[in-house]
């Protein structure tokens, strides 16, 4: 019955995809319980039947419906030699005594004894494989499975994004969106620069890495997401789509499933999937799920366990293709520019920030296969010059933005991906100086070396006056020394490194004090907004105390590890329940309970402050 799943899945549901043995032996005792129940009606229908009836019973045969006559008992059938008529749903006015209705009279004929025929044989025959494959598949089920194309047929069915034909594809992979409807002229402009590096290739497609609504324009709800799907589709070409984490913000859900549900049903899509886009290449997708249930910041790019287990696997599978993966926010210890003022400070950096976010990098690290990661999330521009960073094999890739209320630095990009046989390359679309197209990025497959990103300093040599918002703050990935002690990084900036007792590593930077994930060196969160003027001095205890002292006063700061051993400190909590966002969406509930038409104008509940 594994076809038959791939057939109902379509390739696309996760519950099938995730266990198909589980399917096949469910369809199977099914299949077997309705070949069953085929027989009883076939007996009970004036069929030959396998058991013979009791002899000497005398009934009435069956009249033609316009005398049929139905008692407390049901119908009885005529046997097979004598002519029978369908079931029908009668008036009670059939109901009256069969003397009263003239048919007394009619014959009574002994009830045949029935014996065995081909089509029961048949029957009996298809009840009984199906019921074994059934057993069969409960067996198989219990025990240890590995990933096989049957069992993940959700990644050569396509769906929506369409399987590329040839060995040579081109994919504009779009960052964060937030259209807004004042913008849709400049949004529209892009789509023409990209539709035209688009055409110059025999196969091409879309990705786009979510967060579609502008902060004033309904994020998460319905109206944006029928914005959206109609931008999408105007490039004419198959796309597939992650979800950001505006996406399920919407005061018009009441929940993070009701949000989901409705983007997914719009965009015809699993949150996460994979589609063969060529001969050796698949690409992953990878969204977040969870908002209002969020511990956190609300805008923590969570997946699920069940979702990081199925990317396991399919990166498994697919060992010996080519890896693409695509979500919204990066992962940690990728080396992409963040924003620490921001997104660390707020604990919504990297993809699932406070839970376990180094199981990527792990399997990033242990999969060679996987040749690229690209995301968005920060709105930042591709002219730094860790906007593309490499671990192993893999390039990690930040992608700009196209809008001009969303831009962070001037800059409005977008990256183009081209993929062959033998390696792939990436592009920058310059939006703000007319779709020009810049490389930045050629890996060959057969060259063993690491990826490496051509030099930005080479490739905007023509750019003048470039200078990123300094009210952001940038965080450059920066190796620590071994030992406790201050250092000068390459941009003239005094660094200061602590090993603390239990583990922890912490960064003094900028007059901020971090922490940092000590496998993978990323930072995790501030522990201190502003240490200026403070003497740092870590204490045996594992406190930290910050002091500050002038001729006239002396003043101390204790700083105590939390309960887990971390020292990051919560700077933002969850918006859903703090911003009155929780009873707005109940609210709304309510009126669309008693409002007819369930047609609401949607409030404006957006931030002052992209994230």
């Amino acid at each position: 019955f594994d076809p038959m799943v791939g057939m109902v899945s379509g390739g696309r549901s996760p519950l099938l995809q995730r266990d198909s043995a589980t399917a096949s032996w469910t369809l199977g005792l099914l299949v077997g319980a309705g070949c069953v129940a085929a027989v009883g009606v076939w007996s009970s229908s004036g069929r030959p039947s396998l058991l013979p009836s009791a002899q000497g019973l005398h009934v009435r045969p069956m009249a033609p419906p316009s005398l049929a006559v139905r008692s407390q008992a049901g119908y009885v059938p005529a046997p097979r030699n004598q002519q029978s008529y369908p079931r029908r749903a009668h008036s009670d006015a059939w109901a009256a005594p069969m003397e009263a209705r003239g048919l007394s009279q009619l014959p009574l004929t002994p009830v045949q004894a029935h014996t065995a025929g081909p089509m029961s044989i048949w029957s009996v025959a298809v009840s009984a494989v199906a019921l074994l494959g059934g057993l069969f598949g409960y067996l198989q089920r219990r025990k240890p499975q590995s990933p096989t194309p049957q069992d993940w047929s959700v990644c050569s069915a396509s769906g929506k994004a369409g399987q590329a034909q040839g060995d040579t594809v081109r994919v504009a992979v779009l960052g964060d969106l937030h259209l807004d409807p004042s913008e849709m002229d400049l949004f529209h402009e892009c789509q023409g620069h990209l539709k035209r590096h688009l055409d110059q290739s025999a196969s091409s497609r879309v990705v786009s890495l979510g967060d579609l609504a502008g902060y004033k324009s309904d994020p998460g709800s319905q109206k944006c997401f029928d914005r959206a799907e109609g931008f999408l589709s105007g490039f004419g070409r198959p796309y597939n789509i992650v979800t950001g984490n505006h996406d399920l913000e919407s005061v018009d859900f009441l929940t993070d499933e009701q949000n989901l549900a409705a983007w997914k049903k719009t965009f015809d899509t699993e949150p996460y999937w994979c589609t063969e886009v060529s001969a050796n290449t698949v690409f992953v997708g990878l969204s977040t799920v969870r908002f209002r249930d969020s511990p956190g910041s609300c805008h923590e790019v969570w997946v699920d366990d069940a979702q990081f287990e199925w990317f396991e696997r399919t990166v498994e599978q697919y060992k010996d293709w080519n890896v693409f993966v695509f979500s919204h926010a990066p992962i940690l210890g990728c080396n992409l520019k963040a924003l620490q003022k921001v997104h660390i400070k707020n604990m919504c950096a990297w993809m699932n920030h406070s839970d376990r976010p180094e199981r990527f990098l792990a399997v990033v690290r242990s999969s060679p296969q996987i040749k690229a990661w690209f995301s968005g999330h920060f709105h930042l521009s591709h002219d730094y010059i860790d906007s593309i960073s490499t671990v192993g094999q893999c390039a990690f890739v930040q992608v700009g933005v196209m809008g001009e209320s969303s831009q962070r630095d001037k800059r409005r990009q977008t990256r183009l991906l081209d993929i062959s046989s033998d390696g792939y390359r990436v592009y920058t679309v310059n939006h703000h100086i007319g779709g020009s197209l810049r490389l930045d990025l050629a890996k060959g497959y057969a060259d063993s070396a690491p990826p490496t990103p051509i030099a930005i300093a080479e490739a905007i040599a023509d750019e003048k006056g470039f200078v990123a918002s300094g009210d952001t703050g940038m965080f450059v990935s920066r190796d620590p020394p071994e030992e406790d002690g201050c250092v000068i990084d390459p941009d003239g900036k005094v660094e200061c490194w602590y090993h603390m007792p239990n583990g922890a590593l912490l960064q003094m930077v900028d007059n901020q004090l971090l922490e940092y994930e000590p496998t993978t060196r990323a930072p995790l969160g501030l522990v201190c907004l502003n240490v200026a003027g403070r003497e740092i001095h870590v204490q045996e205890d594992g406190s930290i105390l910050l002091v500050h002292s002038t001729a006239e006063e002396f003043i101390t700061e204790r700083i105590a590890p939390n309960a887990d051993g971390s020292y990051r400190r919560i700077f933002q909590f969850n918006k859903w329940k703090t911003r009155g966002l929780q009873e707005e969406a109940i609210r709304r509930a309510a009126l669309r309970a008693t409002d007819s038409n369930g047609d609401l104008e949607a409030t404006q509940c957006a931030l002052p402050v992209p994230y």
